[in-house]
C-alpha cells in the first residue's frame, strides 16, 4: 500500500480507494441512529399582509341587497338578468354560479340575523311552556 500525500506530511496511513468506497457505501446502506440534522433556517413566514381584492359584485352589494329585502324569494338567474341589463358589458351567462354563491351568502346573513335577534326576543318577552321546554338545551 502506497501513503498518499505522505511527502506532504497529510496522511501517514492512506486508505486505498476501493476500500474507501466500499466503506463508503456500506455506511449509507446502513441506517444512522438519532434523528438526521435540522437545517438551521428560520421557515419562511409572509410579513407583509396579503391585499384583498373587491369581488366584481361589489360596487353592485347595495342594489343586490334591496333586491332581496323587496322579494326574498329572487332567484339568482332573476338577479343575473336585472345586472345584465345595468352593465351588460360586465355581467353574462359565466357569472350565474358567482352570482348564486353571493346570493345564498346574503341569505345566509339574513337568516342568522332573524335567527339570534328572534331566540334573544323569544326568551325574553315569553315564557317557554313546559312541554317545549325540553327543546332548548
Amino acid at each position: 500500500m502506497v501513503a498518499l500525500g505522505h511527502w506532504r506530511g497529510l496522511a501517514k496511513d492512506a486508505i486505498d480507494p476501493a476500500t474507501a468506497a466500499t466503506s463508503n457505501l456500506a455506511s449509507a446502506v446502513q441506517p444512522r441512529g438519532g434523528e438526521p440534522r435540522a437545517i438551521h433556517r428560520r421557515p419562511y413566514r409572509r410579513r407583509k399582509p396579503i391585499p384583498k381584492r373587491l369581488g366584481m359584485l361589489a360596487p353592485y352589494g347595495d342594489q343586490i341587497r334591496d333586491w332581496m329585502e323587496n322579494d326574498p324569494s329572487l332567484s339568482a338567474v332573476a338577479a343575473l338578468e336585472r345586472l345584465t341589463t345595468l352593465a351588460p358589458d360586465i355581467f353574462g351567462p359565466k357569472h350565474l354560479r358567482t352570482l348564486q354563491r353571493a346570493i345564498a351568502a346574503q341569505r345566509m346573513t339574513v337568516a342568522r340575523r332573524l335567527i339570534s335577534d328572534g331566540v334573544s326576543s323569544l326568551l325574553v318577552s315569553a315564557p317557554i311552556p313546559p312541554s317545549v321546554g325540553f327543546l332548548i338545551p
